[in-house]
């Protein structure tokens, strides 16, 4: 009622007012530059625009704040202080924008028509006057010029002082925005930092509260909901509560001509009624769909899309963006251009892949690898020769203070530990370089260059594999979060596009900002519509500390917001693309890193009296107080309270409802560049009690609780709301399983009010050897003295040791690999994942194989530390002179240590390496697969002995292809040689494992020693050389030779007698294929039934293969390329599903012909 009652107050006042708005703009320290053979003039704080062709003008945003429920009608400029400049001025005709990815060539505009006018330009001094919402505030949005200029004698003068007069009217349309009014500081901060008169803030109602109130809400389909609980609670800690519906229900539920309405009048619901800050929309575009937006750009012919994958459609809460009813959505006019709300996407298709996008931001912000938060990438590309454009002069204005161009940003701070790749100054870079540079570690990673669906940094999206940036595994280094100008690279709603591939490997990127279409720049400029979005991006995260990423975009958007409608972007539309089309991929909450951790003091009262309606907690680094970090109390994953931190570093903490269940409460602190920091928080019942205010423990040699030990506890004790507490009878309880107590009473004489009183050493207990590491210990503490009695939880932690078997290394005079009749040492790596050190170790090593005898080592290993790994060298082995090679040696393996530690495990070795070099003369020596349009053929160009292998005799657009299937039985390499006579950057061998390519190479390539690292289980190696459409060079084929292969148990076939533990879709070999393929899929019970079908890129089925009950164990089918009527399919993209009972998953896979 309260909110009703303002609306209607709101209403019949504005029904009885109109109102002028008055600002005044000053204009000093005229600029002018030259620019290919012309000037541009400017002031600070103006940005250059104009229509195409005609000369190009600094400009003032207008960004004025109008009364509550009214809208701008009429806009009035007075000049005063003209000034006329004494030399001529030979302006600079605007040019249009042109996509990255154009290669059309550069039509200089120019009117000569306006060039040759003697009269005054512009006509009009300002631009496209709109009424726009933000969070409820009203926004007249504008810009001016204080330039008129004289084309035909480019005489050019300019005021000094502009005064914009804009009249409003009420408009009863326009009160319902009033219901979007929030009360949140991080809003109201905005709404300050935007509106250019403030003092308009207070006629705005925003002591608003609303039942319910949570921050984020979650849309995604009904079977993913359960899967992100961790990351909600993360987010709890940060101070923000979540909410998840289901896009079922939304769609039965709500209102709206399709699913994307209703989506976002569900949005807007939320907002209205609990004021939502962000939304993750929680799938790819076929499970949460996009809206399709309309835009025109005036390039070229011109540029046209009625589809523009543009998520600003559920962050824009006003209007409908489709407001004449003919489903072209967001034409001029129908926009939002003040988005309300942060959005961002996870475009996840399967459970797989949301565990992997979800583990890699939860990494990202718990457990960040230190030491690198200051390294940036900066990526620039040659973008254009005529005139010649430079991504590293775009790129160059995200570092430092920069006022370039009429506008104002501070980015990347001058002193962090940027790189930079440009073209403009290394020639031109390749990927190699580019992956060398992300794997040594770049968090943030800018570019501006060309790019499409499949294709991004110069990377084609089979470039983007594990094995490519291993190290970016959030364990050497951080995972990177890319932001990048380039067309299509972040177009969700193609098949999975190259950011969505980057963000579902379990390396490389976190967060991908970049555009679902065309990204747009300016040829011959440092300024561009992807540019602008870029620099008030990078503005927002280093000068306004915005660090939420989907926050952060919401910003770069709302700052560049008014000049979509000035002179020449109304029109030409490139500014307005780039609005639409730039989204987040990834996490919305994502924190970004900046900089190193910051070693925060925290000081806080670790009692909470019940009944308390605040909790203050004071926060400072280094002596510094430090704002802006975020202080929320969580008790039983219930937020009870949260507050920022002022500029003091005080942060006072209002108490929802005034009450906190008694325990044990948690006080999290987390912000900008902090990890998130818990504090124990007691809160105890008003009237009088006892709290522990400290305790201390005796326990083994640390004084840490640990498995096995005994350990003594001293209580020093405090007490409230009486004036003393005599005759105290103190008894230690505990049901804990782990835990016996031995002693478990203790008695004071007297506790008087204000003072601490300890009890030493009258409590015993006895940690048992099985106790888990980590293990929370909850005891209650008895009271009872003359004047009452009380009960109080005391939470201890209880360590244990964790052994494993990390890693077994053999150690001989060549190979690394037992060899018939040689004498090898073992060592193992022992790794300590617990918390507690463990003492006097005892390995022993056995086996039952007659190929081997053992001789253990004399070895004493006093302890290892928790958390740390020592490698010692174990036993030798005696291999046999008539061990066969390949034969395999299953090992016991055991590990005794103190109270009472005992681990097993088992492990193989391969007796000798093996090799192919082809020496056969054929292919009979391993079990080689071919396919393709012509099979591969055993040669005499051999790197070593006789001969090696030859790819097959293929016309253009074809490929050949040899693969085989083996099974590693321990991480190690392949490694093989390999030379290649073809068309250079045309014509490639490419290697691949299972399918992901490892590299390619093309030219004339002499012998040449290749090696990767391939991990434990079944695996596909494969070498295709494939051919594009036209031009032969050198002898266009390509060899290998000598292989040697990974530490294998057996090559195989395509089959597997083992029986796997779980239903999978392994995949199919090979892909790309011609004729024919082979799907490889594991099934795990018995008397499954198992249907595999394959359908066409519409959705129709064209094949079914398997449709019976299988048994347990791994299985494969063929498909040779034709339908259910037996009738030859055409090129294309292909979908084959493997369904049973409990199982259902959907690959790719490609046909060429």
């Amino acid at each position: 009622m309260k909110k009703t009652t303002l609306i209607l107050f709101i209403f019949s006042s504005v029904l009885l007012f109109s109102t002028t708005i008055e600002h005044t703009y000053y204009f000093n320290d005229l600029q002018i530059t030259k620019s290919n053979g012309y000037q541009l003039v400017g002031f600070e704080n103006t940005q250059a625009a104009g229509l195409a062709g005609e000369p190009t003008l600094p400009y003032q945003a207008i960004q004025l704040l109008l009364p509550p429920g009214e809208i701008a009608e009429n806009i009035t400029i007075t000049g005063t202080n003209e000034i006329q400049l004494s030399q001529t001025i030979d302006l600079y005709p605007m040019q249009r924008s042109k996509p990255l990815s154009s290669t059309e060539p550069a039509v200089f505009q120019k009117n000569e028509s306006v060039y040759q006018s003697k009269q005054n330009y512009p006509v009009n001094s300002f631009g496209e006057l709109t009424t726009e919402f933000m969070n409820g505030f009203g926004f007249a949005l504008c810009t001016v010029t204080p330039v008129n200029y004289i084309p035909s004698s480019k005489q050019l003068s300019y005021f000094r002082e502009l005064t914009v007069k804009i009249e409003t009217k009420p408009n009863p349309q326009r009160y319902s925005q009033l219901n979007l009014l929030s009360s949140r500081q991080r809003v109201l901060n905005k709404i300050n930092e935007f509106a250019q008169n403030t003092e308009l803030i207070s006629s705005y109602n925003t002591d608003i509260t609303r039942e319910g109130e949570y921050e984020i809400l979650i849309i995604t389909p009904n079977q993913f909901i359960s899967e992100f609980e961790e990351w909600i609670s993360l987010n709890l800690k940060k101070g923000m509560r979540t909410e998840i519906a289901a896009t079922d229900d939304i769609n039965t539920t709500m209102a709206g001509q399709d699913l994307q309405e209703k989506i976002r009048n569900y949005i807007i619901q939320e907002y209205t009624d609990n004021d939502v800050q962000f939304v993750l929309l929680g799938g790819d575009a076929e499970l949460v769909p996009p809206r399709g937006f309309y835009c025109y750009v005036e390039s070229g012919g011109g540029t046209e899309d009625y589809a523009i994958p543009a998520d600003v459609y559920y962050s824009g809460l006003d209007g409908n963006w489709n407001d004449n009813g003919d489903n072209l959505w967001a034409e001029p006019g129908e926009d939002d251009l003040l988005p309300d709300i942060s959005v961002a996407r996870l475009p996840f298709s399967n459970s797989s892949e949301l565990a992997t996008m979800l583990g890699k931001s939860l990494d990202y912000q718990v457990d960040p690898v230190l030491g690198e938060m200051q390294n940036t990438l900066l990526v620039g590309e040659h973008l254009y020769n005529d005139p010649l454009t430079w991504g590293g002069d775009y790129m160059d204005l995200l570092v430092g203070c920069h006022d370039d161009n009429g506008y104002t940003t501070d980015g990347i701070p001058v002193d962090h530990n940027y790189e930079t790749m440009y073209d403009r100054d290394m020639g031109t870079w390749n990927v190699p370089q580019l992956m060398a540079e992300i794997n040594e570690g770049k968090p943030f990673i800018y570019h501006a260059g060309h790019c499409n669906y499949s294709y991004n940094m110069r990377m084609d999206i089979e470039d983007i594999t594990n094995a490519n940036f291993s190290q970016v595994n959030g364990i050497d280094h951080n995972y990177s979060i890319i932001y990048s100008h380039g067309c299509n690279c972040a177009g969700f709603d193609d098949d999975d596009c190259i950011a969505e591939e980057m963000l579902k490997i379990d390396n490389f990127a976190v967060e991908f900002v970049g555009n679902s279409r065309y990204g747009w720049f300016n040829e011959g400029q440092t300024e561009g519509p992807s540019e602008h979005l870029n620099r008030e991006f990078t503005d927002a995260l280093y000068t306004d500390k915005t660090d939420l990423i989907a926050q952060t975009h919401l910003e770069s958007k709302i700052d560049t917001s008014p000049w979509v409608t000035a002179p020449g972007q109304w029109e030409e539309g490139a500014l307005r693309w780039c609005f639409y089309d730039c989204n987040v991929l990834g996490d919305p909450t994502l924190p970004i890193w900046t900089d190193e951790p910051q070693i925060l003091d925290v000081t806080y009262d670790p009692v909470f009296l019940m009944g308390m309606l605040t909790h203050t907690v004071q926060i400072s680094t280094n002596g510094m107080p430090v704002e802006g970090l975020q202080c929320s109390i969580v008790k039983d994953d219930e937020l009870y309270g949260t507050a920022t931190t002022d500029a003091t570093g005080t942060a006072i903490i209002d108490i929802e409802d005034g009450f906190i269940p008694a325990g044990i409460a948690q006080l999290f602190v987390s912000g900008y560049n902090s990890l998130i920091e818990e504090f124990e928080l007691q809160v105890i019942p008003t009237g009088y009690g006892i709290y522990v205010d400290d305790y201390s423990i005796s326990s083994g040699n640390d004084n840490v609780l640990e498995f096995g030990e005994n350990a003594s506890l001293w209580l020093t004790l405090e007490i409230y709301g009486m004036p003393q507490a005599t005759n105290m009878n103190v008894n230690l309880s505990t049901e804990d399983e782990y835990v016996t107590v031995n002693d478990s009473t203790g008695f004071l004489d007297e506790i008087l009010l204000g003072e601490t009183v300890t009890i030493d050493d009258d409590f015993d207990f006895d940690i048992s050897e099985d106790v888990p590491d980590e293990h929370q210990i909850e005891f209650t503490i008895y009271f009872d003295f003359d004047e009452g009695n009380f009960e109080a939880p005391l939470i201890l932690t209880a360590y244990a040791s964790d052994l494993k078997l990390e890693s077994i290394s053999v150690i001989d005079n060549n190979n690394s690999t037992p060899d018939p009749g040689e004498e090898v040492t073992l060592e193992l790596e022992f790794l300590n994942e617990g918390g507690a050190d463990a003492y006097n170790l005892i390995p022993s090593i056995s086996t039952i194989n007659p190929f081997v005898s053992i001789t253990m080592l004399p070895l004493s290993i006093d302890s290892l530390n928790a958390g740390a790994s020592e490698t010692y060298p174990v036993c030798s082995l005696l291999i046999s002179e008539d061990a066969p090679l390949g034969e395999i040696l299953d090992f016991d393996f055991e590990l005794t240590a103190d109270n009472g530690v005992y681990i097993s495990d088992v492990f193989s070795l391969v007796i000798g390496l093996d090799i192919e070099d082809f020496e056969s003369g054929d292919f009979s020596s391993h079990n080689w697969n071919f396919t393709g349009s012509s099979d591969w053929f055993i040669d005499t160009d051999a790197y070593e002995g006789f001969y090696s292998a030859k790819s097959g005799s293929i016309e253009n657009n074809s490929f050949s292809t040899i693969f085989i299937i083996l099974n590693v039985t321990q991480e190690s390499e392949i490694s093989f040689w390999k030379k290649v006579s073809s068309e250079e950057n045309y014509d490639y061998l490419k290697f691949y494992v299972d399918g992901d390519l490892q590299d390619e190479w093309s030219g004339e390539v002499d012998w040449s020693e290749e090696s990767y690292v391939v991990q434990t289980g079944n695996h596909a190696l494969q070498w295709t050389y494939e051919k594009d459409q036209g031009v032969v060079a050198g002898d266009d084929c390509a060899w290998i030779d000598y292989i040697l292969f990974p530490i294998t148990c057996q090559l195989s076939g395509l089959e597997n007698s083992i029986i796997p533990d779980i239903t999978k879709l392994h995949g199919n070999y090979p892909n790309p294929f011609n004729p024919k393929t082979t799907i490889t899929f594991s099934v795990a019970q018995t008397s499954s039934f198992v249907n595999l079908e394959i359908f066409n890129i519409k959705g129709q089925r064209v094949k079914q293969l398997v449709n019976e009950v299988l048994p347990a164990g791994k299985h494969s089918a063929v498909w040779n390329g034709k339908d259910d009527e037996q009738k030859n399919v055409s090129s294309g993209i292909y979908f084959y599903k493997l369904k049973t009972t409990n199982f259902e998953k959907i690959n790719k896979m490609i046909l060429l012909k």
